[in-house]
């Protein structure tokens, strides 16, 4: 079972599938029969981009949780990903903002997740 704050995670990040060619994406790493890397690639993508950071600095982040896994993302190809998002999921990104800084609130998953899908859903 996932823990609360995962939750609130999932949400965001399955909201930004729905907004780019997720799956094209996916199969840049079907050859690594794992499905969770694109998914992990995404949410590091927003959590990055949510916490200010460069997105030399997310592609840094990135391929430090690939390298163990034995898979690399060629760094201009994962550069331009990450500066695409920029622009897809601006949405995905504030509702991150909003869930980290409630966090370090102190508010509990619950709440957090309620106010994202709240942000998520709005037309």
């Amino acid at each position: 079972m996932n823990r609360p704050e995962e939750l609130v995670w999932n949400e965001i990040t399955d909201s930004a599938k729905k907004r780019f060619g997720y799956d094209e994406f996916q199969k840049v790493f079907a050859a690594f029969d794992n499905d969770y890397i694109s998914e992990n690639v995404l949410f590091l993508t927003i959590a990055g981009h949510a916490a200010g950071d460069s997105a030399e600095d997310i592609a840094a982040d990135i391929n430090r949780h690939l390298l163990p896994m034995g898979v690399s993302y060629p760094i201009d190809a994962l550069l331009t990903f990450i500066s695409d998002r920029r622009a897809d999921l601006g949405v995905e990104i504030k509702a991150a903002e909003t869930a980290i800084a409630f966090f370090r609130m102190g508010l509990e998953a619950p709440g957090i997740l309620v106010q994202v899908r709240s942000m998520l859903n709005k037309p």
